[in-house]
């Protein structure tokens, strides 16, 4: 058995870094480890205020506003660290405290990087050096993606872990209630029977949103197929849809992860166009419920899909691209689509399991304390 300790900015029922952050962390629990997670929070009281605050419950140390005195943290809880392995999920603050404390502690440290943490934070001349402290420094760098792991490689010379991300697909199984609630989708968005695409997820300039927006009024896609966004749009993105609502587009805002299972099952394809990115939940989600995924070879998409076979990829970036596998997917016959859809779901439940993502990281763990 383990014991470790686990430092995030990020766990609990928010984005896709929260959830992979709580599904790892109860993974790790099944097994029988010992697991205190450190969860640092920025965040304002009633009056406006952003004062230390600390909590110690079982189980979990929440760090309320500590991101400025983080000196403090060390103190409180070093010798509860003692003799832990120190896993910083996000190669940002959570990764640098974990090699930092590490190393002053004579512990063994784990960094895991998922995206942004190492795509945007290592452009930041303010930040950068926390991503390449974590990398240098920690005993096991995990990344995501496997270009991911070449570029961190390159960057400190030292192997790196390719950690893929891994789903529960039990709890994204259709049931009859989840199927009718998807006809009624798509009459509800696509009354004119025409397929329907859509994009999941917090829909931000990464996930690839200028290419959606170039594929459906620049390039044609919207005389062919109807457009559903399912998640939070950018202001500015949601302002321009207010005052000029495309008539091919429709955007559910707020959807809850247990109503997920039908909106997946209403589109005909999900499409992921993301400029970069880890290994994107949506991708194993929506892979698992049998849909067709036309995805960008970005981040850790490609070590997902194996192109026409589980779905289908194009360069990342590419407008043209992406509009011509589009069309030539909505070609195809549904027997063919359907092929494709149970080859994803067969990918996904095969080697994309919460199981197999715990499997990787244990024995990492378990082999740091062994001193292997």
């Amino acid at each position: 058995m383990a014991r470790i300790v686990w430092i995030t900015e990020q766990f609990g029922r928010g984005g896709g870094m929260a959830v992979s952050s709580r599904r790892l962390v109860n993974s790790l629990r099944d097994r029988a480890h010992s697991l205190n997670v450190l969860h640092l929070i920025r965040k304002r009281d009633a009056d406006g205020n952003e004062g230390f605050v600390f909590e110690d419950l079982e189980g979990q140390w929440t760090a309320i506003n500590a991101h400025d005195d983080l000196e403090r943290l060390f103190f409180l809880k070093r010798r509860a660290m003692e003799g832990c392995v120190l896993v910083g999920f996000g190669g940002g603050i959570p990764g640098y405290l974990a090699a930092l404390w590490g190393k002053w502690l004579k512990t063994p440290s784990v960094v895991m990087f998922r995206g942004n943490d190492l795509d945007r934070i290592s452009h930041d001349p303010s930040r950068g050096w926390m991503v390449q402290f974590a990398a240098e420094r920690a005993d096991i760098v995990c990344a995501v993606a496997r270009d991911m792991v070449a570029r961190i490689e390159g960057m400190t010379g030292r192997p790196a872990l390719f950690t893929p991300v891994g789903i529960i697909p039990e709890r994204w199984r259709a049931f009859p209630s989840d199927e009718e609630t998807a006809r009624r989708l798509r009459a509800k968005f696509s009354p004119d029977g025409r397929p329907l695409i859509g994009i999941f997820g917090h829909l931000k300039y990464k996930k690839g949103l200028p290419i959606v927006v170039d594929v459906f009024q620049n390039y044609g896609m919207g005389s062919h197929a109807r457009l559903l966004a399912v998640g939070e749009l950018p202001g500015d993105m949601a302002a321009l849809i207010d005052t000029s609502y495309p008539p091919f587009l429709a955007v559910e805002s707020f959807v809850d992860r247990e109503s997920l299972v039908a909106y997946y099952l209403a589109c005909d394809i999900v499409f992921i166009p993301s400029f970069y990115d880890g290994m994107p939940n949506v991708l194993l989600e929506a892979m698992v419920c049998k849909r067709v995924i036309v995805g960008s070879r970005a981040g850790g998409i490609p070590d997902v899909i194996t192109d026409g076979q589980n779905g289908f990829l194009f360069d990342a970036g590419d407008s043209i691209g992406a509009a011509d596998v589009l069309s030539r997917v909505l070609s195809f016959s549904p027997d063919a689509l359907k092929n494709i859809g149970l080859n994803a779901f067969q990918t996904v439940s095969t080697q994309f399991t919460a199981s197999h993502e715990a499997d990787i990281l244990e024995s990492a763990i378990l082999g740091l304390q062994k001193g292997t």
